[in-house]
């Protein structure tokens, strides 16, 4: 109770950020590097505030290798 949040917790930081979604039931959550230390199961692409693609890790493989381009014009 006396110390700040996500400190001291070194890998578990991740776990912290989802048990504080799921306590504060937001109705949209957008994690930064969300495949840091998890499996990546679906991905998504967000232009301009709309999803404009959903697939498996195919699809993130595919952006390593081609980049958004496609998706964006």
């Amino acid at each position: 109770m006396n110390r700040n949040l996500n400190v001291g917790f070194l890998g578990g930081k991740k776990k912290m950020e989802i048990l504080q979604m799921l306590t504060l039931q937001p109705k949209l959550a957008i994690l930064d590097e969300t495949d840091s230390g998890l499996d990546v199961d679906y991905v998504h692409i967000l232009v301009n505030g709309q999803i404009v693609a959903t697939s498996s890790v195919e699809l993130a493989k595919e952006i390593e290798e081609n980049g958004y381009e496609k998706y964006i014009n």
